[in-house]
């Protein structure tokens, strides 16, 4: 069984494009969703979000290459995002609440289908704000693609490209992969 002091954060980013190798590149977390779970995966909280980046009030429309490529796939209008969103830190205020709520003074695991992406862009947002990541995030992150490969489960390609949507779909086949072996019923 998952530990008592393990929870977790099923976690999706909508973004600008996919270069993670480099802080300075042009691609921004643009929408998150979190669903929040304890050590038994059941659901305490969710969060989503735009979010809005100073960078952003240069344009009318995403600007040609990597970010209008990530358009064409991710569907979020620059305005929407302008009109709707939420500042970096307040993003992240946010998800301090959600998780000192929850959890007090215990850290979540980020997981995700591309959990290595994710955590990158947690951490930029947290990069942009007052806190430090690792106070509320704890410094291994899961990837269910392992988790389904062992279990020998087709993963489910059922990206709506909405962050909270496709954070849902990774929770729900997690809890799928799990109840396979039996785990909640401790087999």
């Amino acid at each position: 069984m998952i530990p008592e002091f393990i929870n977790f954060c099923f976690c999706d980013f909508e973004t600008t494009g996919v270069e993670v190798n480099d802080y300075d590149s042009d691609t921004y977390p643009i929408e998150i969703g979190c669903i929040f779970t304890d050590h038994n995966l059941m659901i305490k909280d969710t969060y989503e979000d735009f979010i809005k980046w100073e960078y952003f009030s240069n344009f009318c429309y995403w600007p040609e290459g990597n970010m209008k490529k990530a358009y064409n796939i991710h569907k979020i209008e620059i305005q929407d995002i302008i009109k709707n969103g939420g500042y970096p830190s307040t993003i992240v205020y946010e998800i301090v609440k959600k998780i000192t709520s929850n959890f007090g003074t215990k850290t979540v695991t980020i997981v995700s289908d591309n959990a290595y992406f994710e955590t990158y862009c947690m951490h930029k947002l947290f990069n942009h704000s007052d806190y430090v990541f690792w106070d509320y995030f704890h410094y291994t992150s899961w990837d269910i693609n392992l988790l389904l490969k062992v279990l020998g489960i087709e993963r489910i390609e059922a990206h709506n490209h909405r962050a909270l949507d496709d954070a849902a779909s990774m929770y729900h086949q997690t809890l799928r992969a799990l109840q396979k072996i039996n785990y909640f019923d401790g087999g």
